[in-house]
């Protein structure tokens, strides 16, 4: 197609394109239309005509030389057709939606045919018109112009077809002088048009917009573009405003707008004063156009003159423009002073002055003295401070009386400012009194000395008032009172109290002034008066207890005469007095005599002497200090006894007194001396025996004597039981003494109480009794708090004997609540005997964690240990109506307390009608007030028959009857004294003497253990009822107990439900007699819409709970349980019942949460953690031998066909397509493979269930027994055990310490076994211990009967390789 052939004769045909056949012959094709120049606008469409006469060949277009193609939709060319009625040879061009591209020549051909050559029309253009794009200004606008400068504006109108025509555009108004002219555009045939025109800035155009119109032929109406304008130009001139006058008063608050406006930007504007600045801060106002700046200024005198600036610009401005006012502040003076002296004699000229500090302007001066002017003055002026004027006026004036008093007053009178100023002054004038007087006593009127009188001194005129002054024998009296005015005058009192010395003395008053003139008054007085002194003497220098001793009173001048008298204690004596004489003051003297017999008493006591007036009614006294020597005297209060408690420290007081006081003590006890040289006795940490008497010896220079005191030590109390244990039968009442060492020894200082421990004892003892066994870790746990904890490692269990058939060979206790120190320490593993088989086959397990942590509290049943009351089986945690039933059974409940007495130092509880629940610990507890109290605790042991453990799992035991195998019958009963047992084997009592038949007695405790070991039983003499007698002094119990052949187990009983959620079920059950056989367990549940079952087998084989997993929420589901063992299974628990349980909803806004598994290793202890990486290491090792050790034990196992079952089963089980789990088969052990007998420690830990349980479908409806189910048991790997079994019937050749023989250790319960801590097991369940209660699976906790159950399985002897592993009757 795109091949041109212009002007050819042979037309170009296509395979759809057939011309019209001509209906001339031999005519020649012509154009009756030919095409012509077209114009169109881009987008739109353009037909170019072409009409052919006769047209005989091929008619096409022609596209600036290209052929566009016969075919009239012309392939290729989307917007072009030719359109027309061919028939009419019209074959026009159409161009639809026109593009740039079309802008080019177009011709029209007919091609040359048989009948006519080829014609080619005339080129015809198509002209496609394009208007411009928006045009755009090329100017920068970001940086605003600067008023008065030229700029050059460019617009572009770009992409234009034709030229476009530019008109540029100032705020409406057209722009002349443009210049324009053009450029190529961004495509071929485009133009872009660019117009110039130069611009001078004003600041009107800021704001306004520049417009570019652009327009060509295509365009209706021009495109046009906007700019708006951004001038810059400088601010008119600021403005102040608020300054009417330049005359300001001082202290007025001038509040001044500077304004400026216009401005782009807007004026910036600031404050000066005389060049400095005010203020630089300022207002815009946009929408008014213009700056302002307040000033708030108040006015001072310092702004006189001063220069006040506001200036205005902004970024344009040449130079700030400015406003300047200077002002003239009018202020008065800021002081007027008064000086000079303003008092003066009447007669005196008086010199003063006034002075006026700096005003503007200056003032006046004028003076006032009352209300007349005096004119006497100079006045002189100064330049003053801020321009300002100082006056200085001085007057002269000579005064008179009559001018005392009045103001002189001098004003200053400013005229600026309309204010006057004054500073006045009083006038004082000065003249002298004119009379004096006295108000006294009469003179001849006796006065008592003591009595308070008051003299008054009276002075009239003068000026100022007279100043009085007293004087007493000429001698001024400066104790007078202030003067005082008076009435007429002033006066001044003087107020005296009558001493001997003013009797006749002569008093005056003197009145003088400021005028230098004096007047004066005097009186006398006449007074009476006791003795002035009184003085004791003696001629001895040394007074002692026995001697006479005489004493003198001189009595000192008195008016008048004195009686002198002596007072000792409450004695009164009378003196040898002498005759009189003249003394002081005008009275006399009198002297008076005492003698005096002495003794201890009269030491520092006073005698005293009086001198008595009965003239004046009272005397005068003094005393003489009696200084007696005597020896030690002992003071009448010296206590005879001192109390104090034991330990603290004695204080014996010693009360001595003695003259001379420098006094030796010393102490005597049991004539022994303690101290020396102290009065008073202290003993530190006093004990009792520091009490008896003490005796204190003193001396002095004067004699030697000694008292004695008795010391009673007072002691918390000891306390000690009178007998331990007390014994007693059940029925009977028992008496409980305990002995106190006290002092004092007060009532009801004894109180009792049982302690929790003991009752845990109880518990244990009321369990078994039921007859449902709990296992023996429970039990050994609950009585942890009873152990004591030698050095040497040993254990000590005062209330449980372990050396017993019950317990393993070795035991590892762990010990939560004894001590803290120990709360997490594992014992070492203490040797026990050789287990022996129990009754029911079961065999006791080693404690675990989990037995310690996953235990329920029945805090509601009974006061709980701190601990709480803990019911568990092998961790298990059992429902709370099962535990009930477990930890207390009917009748066995917490028993009261006795009757409390006390008989002096001991303290008594007695116990009527002695129970079961009365045994245990009681504690007596002896208080008398001293701290501490004394505890000690008594055991009360309940004697009572024997009791058998009679549950079903202790009436079987099943074993082999083919001569090979050893069987234990074990018979256990709880009673105390001693329990001896008997056996019957069908009636008839056993002979022992009989090799085939072995008993073992082992005692722990109350209870006590029986053990027959039947060897190579048979069937034919051996399957029989064995009959055991338990006998002590209180009476005995009977049980039968029936020897029969391993079959499979009895089914569960008590199927009940747990807990349910909403994606899980936990189901617990009873197991049932386990055939002789080790046994396992597996659950059978279906929905309620299902035709098929699942199959969970339990994990650990024999736990007796489980829980169900992956449930749907909101769900109900049937659930059923039963046993299995290597025999076969048993029937479905409680007769085939179905347990109906439905699930929860799921909580709304909670999703199911995840395995707990998921986040707990992150929690793990750090010790843990070294543990593991260490264990990490090691079971690669492991690995390595497990390997080994698999391979051959797979061969074994191909000889004897399996250790899950019969080998008949196995068969059976492989042609079935046994799809049983590898993890199984791959983790069975046999039992006779060694244990690592090196391990010294132990990690307790325990596994969930669900993640280590197999699940098998069936699709057999619910009543069908034919469904699938594997055929051994799961077990995990499991790492060495830490226990070997010492077997008095078997021969143990010499073990390789680095030797690992391996124990079926499978119904320890979940990996419940010891572990060495070098080897963990790789199913460790990395929780903390606080996490292990909330784990899916409770499947850790195996029945302690179950376990039980373990030391009877049935032995084997000699090697019988033809059995399957069940049935070889090995038990480690």
């Amino acid at each position: 197609m795109n091949n041109v052939a212009r002007h050819s004769g042979v037309p170009s045909q296509t395979k759809d394109h057939k011309p019209v056949p001509l209906r001339c012959t031999l005519a020649q094709q012509a154009f009756r239309i030919e095409p012509s120049n077209l114009t169109v606008r881009m987008g739109g469409t353009a037909v170019l005509r072409c009409e052919v006469l006769r047209a005989s060949g091929t008619v096409q277009w022609v596209k600036d030389g290209l052929l566009l193609g016969p075919q009239r939709s012309l392939p290729g060319f989307p917007r072009y057709s030719m359109i027309g009625n061919p028939r009419r040879g019209q074959y026009h061009l159409q161009i639809e939606k026109a593009q740039l591209e079309d802008d080019t020549p177009y011709e029209c051909q007919a091609g040359q045919s048989e009948s006519s050559r080829a014609i080619v029309s005339g080129a015809a253009w198509v002209n496609v018109i394009i208007p411009p794009s928006s045009p755009y200004f090329e100017v920068d606008m970001a940086t605003p112009w600067v008023a008065g400068k030229k700029y050059t504006v460019a617009c572009v109108a770009p992409d234009a077809k034709p030229m476009a025509e530019i008109t540029l555009y100032k705020d409406g108004v057209e722009l002349t002088g443009a210049e324009s002219f053009n450029m190529d555009g961004s495509k071929d045939k485009l133009l872009n048009t660019h117009a110039n025109v130069t611009v001078t800035a004003v600041g009107s155009d800021n704001g306004r917009q520049l417009a570019c119109r652009a327009k060509n032929s295509p365009l209706f109406r021009p495109v046009e573009t906007r700019m708006t304008m951004s001038v810059f130009f400088p601010p008119q001139p600021p403005v102040i405003m608020g300054l009417d006058s330049d005359e300001v008063k001082a202290g007025r608050m001038l509040t001044l707008e500077c304004v400026s406006h216009g401005g782009n930007p807007l004026a910036t504007l600031h404050w000066t004063k005389n060049g400095k600045v005010l203020s630089k801060t300022w207002e815009e106002d946009v929408v008014a156009q213009k700056s302002s700046s307040v000033l708030n200024l108040k006015i001072t005198p310092a702004d006189n003159q001063a220069e006040l600036c506001c200036e205005s610009g902004n970024l344009v401005s040449q130079s700030p423009r400015s406003v300047i006012r200077k002002i003239t502040v009018l202020f008065e003076p800021a002081e007027v002073i008064l000086w000079g002296s303003f008092t003066a004699v009447e007669g005196q000229v008086l010199n003063v002055g006034c002075f006026a500090s700096s005003s503007n302007p200056l003032v006046q001066i004028r003076w006032w003295l009352g209300h007349k002017e005096l004119n006497n003055t100079v006045i002189t002026t100064e330049e003053g401070d801020n321009g300002g004027m100082t006056t200085m006026s001085n007057m002269t004036h000579q005064v008179s009386r009559e001018e005392d008093g009045l103001k002189l007053t001098c004003e200053a009178f400013n005229r600026g400012t309309h204010f006057s100023k004054s500073q006045m002054t009083k006038l004082t004038v000065f003249y002298p009194p004119q009379k004096v007087w006295l108000e006294a006593p009469p003179q001849d009127v006796p006065l008592h000395a003591g009595t308070k009188i008051r003299l008054t001194c009276f002075s009239t005129g003068g000026n100022p008032t007279g100043a009085l002054t007293w004087f007493k024998n000429s001698k001024p009296l400066s104790y007078a009172p202030k003067q005082t005015p008076s009435d007429r005058g002033v006066a001044r009192d003087l107020v005296l109290l009558l001493t001997a010395s003013d009797n006749m003395a002569a008093f005056r008053c003197d009145a003088t002034n400021e005028a230098e003139k004096t007047i004066s008054a005097h009186t006398k007085l006449q007074v009476q008066f006791t003795a002035l002194s009184m003085t004791i003497t003696t001629s001895q220098e040394e007074l002692r207890r026995g001697q006479t001793v005489t004493l003198e009173c001189q009595a000192g001048s008195s008016n008048p005469k004195a009686n002198i008298s002596w007072i000792l204690g409450a004695q009164r004596f009378q003196g040898s007095e002498q005759p009189p004489r003249a003394a002081q003051y005008g009275g006399v003297s009198v002297l008076s005599s005492l003698s005096l017999n002495l003794s201890s008493q009269h030491h520092n006591q006073k005698v005293i002497c009086q001198a008595y007036s009965p003239v004046l009614v009272e005397g005068t006294n003094t005393f003489f200090k009696l200084n007696v020597l005597y020896p030690p005297e002992f003071s009448p209060h010296q206590p005879t006894q001192v109390q104090v408690v034991e330990d603290e420290t004695a204080a014996i007081p010693l009360l001595v007194s003695a003259n001379p006081e420098e006094v030796s003590c010393f102490w005597l006890h049991r004539k022994e001396v303690l101290v020396k040289d102290e009065y008073s006795l202290e003993i530190k940490n006093v004990t009792r025996k520091d009490a008896g008497v003490y005796t204190a010896v003193c001396e002095n220079e004067e004699g030697v004597n000694q008292t004695s005191i008795m010391l009673d030590v007072q002691y918390a109390p000891g306390v000690k039981a009178e007998k331990d244990p007390v014994f007693v039968n059940m029925g009977e009442t028992a008496d409980l003494i305990c002995v106190a060492d006290a002092n004092p020894i007060i009532p009801d200082m004894f109180s009792w109480k049982w302690l929790p421990k003991s009752r845990k004892i109880a518990l244990i003892t009321a369990v078994r009794r039921k007859g449902t066994f709990v296992n023996a870790t429970w039990s050994l746990h609950l009585l942890m708090p009873l152990w004591s904890h030698p050095p040497s490692g040993g254990a000590v269990f005062p209330a449980l004997n372990l050396c017993s058939p019950s317990f393993p060979p070795s035991l590892w206790l762990f010990n939560p609540w004894h001590d803290p120190s120990l709360s997490s320490e594992l014992v070492p593993p203490l040797p026990f005997p050789s287990p022996i088989s129990s009754p029911d086959g079961f065999r006791l397990g080693s404690p675990s964690l989990s037995t310690c942590l996953a235990l329920e509290t029945a805090a509601q049943n009974s006061s709980p240990h701190p601990g709480g009351w803990e019911c568990g089986i092998e961790g298990l945690l059992l429902s709370s109506a099962y535990c009930r039933s477990l930890c207390l059974p009917q009748g066995e409940g917490e028993a009261e307390m006795g009757e409390e007495t006390q008989e002096d130092e001991s303290g008594l509880l007695t116990i009527h009608d002695v129970t079961r629940a009365h045994a245990g610990i009681y504690q007596c507890t002896a208080n008398n007030g001293i701290a501490p109290p004394a505890s000690v605790d008594v055991q009360l042991v309940v004697q009572f028959k024997p009791e058998l453990q009679k549950g079903a799992q202790w009436r079987k035991v099943a074993s082999r009857g083919d001569g090979t195998t050893t069987a234990e019958v074990v018979c256990q009963a709880d009673g105390i004294p001693r329990v001896d047992f008997s056996w019957e084997k069908n009636g008839l009592r056993m002979d022992f003497t009989n090799p085939r038949y072995e008993e073992q007695t082992v005692r722990g405790g109350s209870y006590h253990t029986s053990t027959v070991r039947v060897i190579n039983v048979t069937a034919a003499h051996d399957y029989a009822v064995f009959s055991c007698t338990a006998l002590n002094a209180l009476g005995e119990d009977k049980l039968d107990i029936q020897l029969v052949s391993t079959s499979h187990p009895d089914p569960p009983s008590s199927f009940s439900q747990v807990s349910v959620t909403n994606n899980s079920v936990t189901v617990e059950w009873i197991p049932g007699f386990n055939g002789g056989l080790r046994q396992r367990f597996r659950v059978r549940y279906r929905w309620d819409q299902s035709v098929s079952f699942l199959y969970v087998d339990v994990f650990p084989p024999r736990a007796t709970s489980f829980t169900v997993t992956d449930l749907q929420p909101a769900t109900t589901y049937n659930f059923s349980v039963n046993a299995l063992n290597a025999m076969g299974e048993s029937g479905y628990a409680d007769n085939n019942a179905v347990l109906t349980i439905t699930t929860k909803e799921t909580p709304k806004g909670k999703e199911t949460p995840a395995d707990d598994d998921s986040g707990s290793a992150g929690g793990l202890p750090v010790y843990l953690t070294v543990v593991f990486t260490v264990v990490f290491g090691v079971l690669l090792v492991l690995n390595s031998l497990g390997c080994f050790f698999g391979l051959r034990w797979k061969k074994r196992r191909g000889q004897t066909g399996g250790g899950g079952g019969s080998v008949s089963e196995g068969k059976k089980n492989e042609e079935e397509g046994s799809s049983q789990s590898t993890i199984s088969n791959s983790n069975k052990y046999e039992s006779r493979e060694k244990i690592n007998a090196a391990a010294q420690r132990t990690l307790l830990i325990e596994s969930g269930s669900d993640t280590d349980s197999n699940v098998y479908e069936s699709y057999a409806p619910e009543s069908s027994q034919y469904y699938y189910y594997p055929s051994v048991d799961y077990m995990p790997a499991l790492s060495p055990h830490p226990e070997e079994t010492h077997r008095r019937d078997v021969t143990h050749q010499p073990v390789d310490p680095h030797s690992h023989v391996y124990e079926d250790v499978r119904d320890g319960g979940g990996l419940h076994h010891g572990i060495t801590a070098s080897s963990p097991p790789s199913s460790f369940n990395h929780r903390l211990p606080h996490q292990w209660n909330n784990w899916t699976s409770t499947a850790g906790r195996q029945p302690g009967a179950e376990r039980a159950r373990d030391s009877a399985d049935v032995r084997q002897l000699p090697r019988v390789p033809d059995l399957p592993f069940e049935q070889r009757g090995e038990l480690v």
